[in-house]
């Protein structure tokens, strides 16, 4: 086919449509497709979502609060839903946890979307750094009650504040299990690190069989995880 003649024919049919759509406004209609329409449909509140989105960036998440306060008062039920997700990441990068676990709720429950999966481990990881496991838990379950899948990320940033709490930690393995998450290293990491806390030495052995059937390779602290358990237990005796 002619080059030229082809271009020619998509150029028409392109005008073709784009004249249908300006002519279906006027009917309270669109020709073009769905999401080109909700972006349009988002276009007014574009200012101040990008003055929010800019502030996330430059990891200021006082700004973003701030700003965020002030599109409610403007904008109120019209404010979209990435102001909040690009706030509580912000917030959640700066240690501040719990004000992105508000601002997570609050997405839920006003615009009925479901946040990204960033933006709920981001808030995890936050909280387990800060030494609150309980609340790093209580942001797993609010993931999954909001329809957002946990993935090994997830488990990994909850698993990583547990190091202490060795029963908590081996649940949370099993728990990721049953659902079909398959764990990570670091993941069996943190669980063998709470063994060694714990003295357990058998779970410790069983950790790490687990790991190398699913094809990870322990590092050298993982089997020293182990091995400190294992002697701290006298699982080693009744070994593998």
């Amino acid at each position: 086919k002619n080059p030229s003649a082809t271009q020619g024919m998509a150029g028409g049919t392109l005008l073709g449509l784009l004249a249908l759509n300006l002519a279906s406004r006027n009917r309270g209609t669109s020709v073009l497709p769905r999401t080109c329409a909700a972006t349009a449909s988002t276009a007014p509140v574009s200012g101040p979502v990008d003055r929010i989105l800019e502030a996330s960036r430059a990891g200021d998440w006082q700004r973003c609060v701030a700003l965020l306060d002030e599109a409610r008062a403007q904008h109120g039920s019209r404010l979209l839903a990435r102001s909040l997700h690009a706030t509580s990441l912000a917030c959640s990068r700066a240690g501040e946890w719990a004000v992105a676990e508000r601002l997570l709720l609050e997405l839920v429950d006003t615009t009925g979307l479901a946040p990204r999966a960033d933006a709920y481990n981001g808030a995890i990881r936050a909280a387990s750094r800060a030494g609150d496991p309980k609340g790093a838990s209580r942001l797993l379950q609010q993931m999954s009650d909001a329809g957002v899948e946990p993935d090994a990320v997830s488990y990994s940033c909850a698993l990583a504040g547990l190091t202490s709490d060795p029963p908590a930690a081996l649940a949370l393995m099993q728990s990721m299990r049953d659902r079909g998450v398959q764990p990570s290293a670091r993941c069996y990491s943190s669980a063998l690190a709470a063994c060694r806390r714990g003295r357990c030495g058998a779970e410790a052995t069983r950790l790490l069989r687990q790991a190398e059937e699913q094809g990870l390779a322990p590092t050298e602290p993982d089997f020293l995880h182990g091995l400190v358990a294992c002697g701290s237990s006298g699982a080693h005796a009744q070994g593998a």
